[in-house]
C-alpha cells in the first residue's frame, strides 16, 4: 500500500514556493528600467505577481526539496515527494492556474 501525502512537508514548500514566485514576479517587473518605470500597467501588477506566486508554489509543492537542492546535493539525494492524488492535483492546479493568470496579463498588456 501506497503511503499517503506529507501535508505538512506539502505545505511548507507550497509557502516557500509563494514566496520564491513573488519574488521572481516582482524581478520580472523590475527588470527593465528599475522601480520608476515599471512595463505593466498597475491594475494588471496584483494578477500578474499573484499568478507567478502560484506557478513557484505549484512547481515546489510537486517537487519539494529537488527544486531547492537541484543536483548539488549529491551524497545523501533528497527524499523523493510523497504525493496522494489530491496533493498531485492540488499542486498541477496551482501551477497551471498561475500560468494561465500570468499568460492573461500579458496578452491584456500587449492589448492595451
Amino acid at each position: 500500500m501506497r503511503p499517503g501525502a506529507d501535508w505538512l512537508a506539502w505545505l511548507l514548500q507550497f509557502a516557500a514556493g509563494l514566496v520564491a514566485g513573488l519574488l521572481l514576479g516582482l524581478a520580472m517587473l523590475w527588470s527593465r528600467n528599475g522601480m520608476r518605470s515599471l512595463w505593466l500597467g498597475s491594475d494588471l501588477i496584483p494578477a500578474f505577481l499573484s499568478g507567478w506566486a502560484l506557478v513557484g508554489a505549484g512547481l515546489a509543492s510537486w517537487h519539494g526539496d529537488r527544486l531547492w537542492l537541484g543536483r548539488s546535493f549529491r551524497v545523501l539525494p533528497p527524499d523523493g515527494v510523497t504525493h496522494s492524488r489530491t496533493s498531485r492535483i492540488a499542486s498541477l492546479t496551482a501551477a497551471v492556474a498561475g500560468g494561465l493568470l500570468v499568460a492573461r496579463v500579458i496578452l491584456l498588456h500587449l492589448q492595451s
